[in-house]
């Protein structure tokens, strides 16, 4: 009797080494599974000191011949990656000064929100590259004992559970994801071109506040000897204190203009180069020029269905809409069910089994209504925001009209009429000033409106660029019919 007690006990001690040895083996192929898939982690800090450096060096950086395959300076969406990226390894020759055309492409490659559009598309297309794979599998591990003891009293099962996307959801992933990507591509296009404008026209207000810099500048020069003249008549009583001191007045008040005018130049140059993603000192680097004609405006109604189809804004808005369409596809994919096998090994009472788990989720309670709800209103969320960005886009472009005929008149009146007149008024009173009869007040109010008349000139003449850059902008990058059925 002790005899059999005592094999009976070799035997479940050999049992339970056998069945801890495998549920030992199992945890380890487990855990070596688990490092295989899982993904390390590396600490990357800001290092603000190089960035600032590379800031401050970006002007150095584009300087230099560029090699013989150099792209085209500038086009919206030129040269882009997957993720919208300029193709790197050119350079812009910027030895001679930064012209307008290289401001504009300057600004495509370091304009703060164009980077920022660039970088967020990066982060959709590694989603996208990602996305549709199939759920990790889950390794289940049994061990019972039964209470009663016995001969063999554990029991053990190993499986492994595979889920089968049975509902298409692997499908809706994919293309939910490039949905998005396509809707960060279209930010970086609008971001771009946005970025584009917006050199244009800061480049526009930076030459006319020079224009104006260099017409008061010989305003100023000009007044200075006459009021030299006007002391020395008044030295010999040909003029009173009165004209001297009105004559002073007026070159002081000129003074106070030029010098505001100069701080507006240098303030519109540092908006240039801000716009371009380049360190202030760059200003120093502009040279007037190389601004490209606005093309002309086409008819009001011409225009509109030209924004229709070129507009980033609109179309920005008709990928965040597929986009919406594409979240509520997916959400109504996740409210089916996919099923879940669980093959699995084991043994029982000594003996070896073979076991198969099907789990499959009945969606009766839930089904995942709520996020199917939210994304069926945020579809409808996007469908009001594109309609009302073409509404806001009818309007701003027949308002950009109306400033352009506006300034567009305005210019006409200002170099047919009264420049003209002026020119005639300050060329008579100089006439007079010849023969002797020196009429001081009347010299001083033709220069006064001869040089008002030049820097309104100059001023309409910004305003008349800015409408029809502003009318460009609205269009957005012209394309043709063919390009726009075909991204239909």
């Amino acid at each position: 009797m002790a005899d059999r007690v005592s094999t009976r006990r070799v035997a479940g001690a050999r049992v339970v080494r056998e069945t801890w040895g495998r549920a030992l083996r199992c945890a380890a192929a487990a855990l070596a599974t688990c490092a295989v898939g899982c993904a390390s982690y590396e600490r990357r800090p800001l290092d603000e000191s190089a960035h600032w450096a590379a800031f401050e060096a970006r002007l150095d950086t584009l300087l230099g011949e560029p090699p013989a395959t150099q792209p085209a300076p500038w086009a919206v969406g030129a040269g882009r990656g997957e993720a919208g990226a300029l193709t790197p390894g050119w350079r812009i020759v910027v030895g001679d000064g930064i012209d307008a055309a290289e401001a504009e492409a300057i600004a495509g490659m370091f304009n703060g929100d164009v980077r920022v559009a660039r970088a967020q598309a990066q982060v959709s297309l590694a989603g996208a590259q990602a996305s549709g794979l199939w759920r990790d599998p889950v390794i289940a591990l049994d061990v019972m004992r039964m209470v009663d003891g016995g001969m063999d009293p554990w029991e053990v099962l190993a499986s492994v559970g595979l889920e089968l996307p049975l509902s298409g959801r692997l499908e809706a992933e994919r293309a939910l994801a490039r949905a998005m990507h396509d809707a960060d591509v279209s930010r970086i296009v609008a971001a771009e071109w946005g970025a584009r404008q917006q050199v244009r026209e800061a480049w526009v207000r930076w030459e006319a506040a020079r224009r104006e810099e260099s017409a008061l500048a010989a305003l100023v020069q000009g007044l200075e000897s006459l009021v030299a003249t006007v002391e020395a008549m008044e030295k010999a009583g040909e003029a009173t204190g009165l004209q001297a001191g009105l004559f002073r007045a007026e070159l002081s008040d000129r003074r106070a203009r030029l010098a505001e005018a100069s701080a507006a130049a240098e303030a519109a140059a540092l908006r240039v180069v801000a716009l371009c993603g380049l360190a202030p000192g760059a200003a120093a680097s502009l040279a007037p020029g190389g601004l490209a004609e606005a093309p002309v405006a086409p008819a009001r109604d011409e225009a509109l269905a030209a924004a229709r189809r070129g507009s980033p804004a609109l179309a920005t808005a008709r990928a965040e809409y597929e986009a919406a369409e594409r979240e509520l596809a997916m959400a109504v994919r996740e409210g089916r069910p996919d099923l879940e096998i669980m093959p699995g090994l084991g043994r029982d009472g000594g003996e070896n089994q073979v076991a198969l788990g099907v789990t499959l989720p009945l969606p009766l309670l839930t089904g995942n209504r709520r996020a199917i709800a939210e994304r069926e209103q945020k579809r409808e969320l996007a469908r009001v925001m594109f309609e009302t960005e073409a509404e806001k886009l009818s309007g701003e472009l027949r308002e950009a009209y109306a400033m352009w005929e506006g300034a567009r008149a305005r210019a006409a009146v200002v170099r047919e009429a009264l420049e003209p007149e002026t020119e005639a008024l300050e060329r008579s009173a100089r006439a007079v000033a010849r023969l002797g009869e020196v009429d001081v007040l009347m010299l001083l109010e033709a220069l006064s409106r001869r040089q008002d008349a030049a820097l309104m000139r100059i001023e309409t003449e910004r305003d008349e660029v800015l409408a029809r850059l502003r009318i460009e902008g609205l269009i957005g990058p012209r394309r043709s019919e063919a390009d726009a059925e075909q991204e239909r």
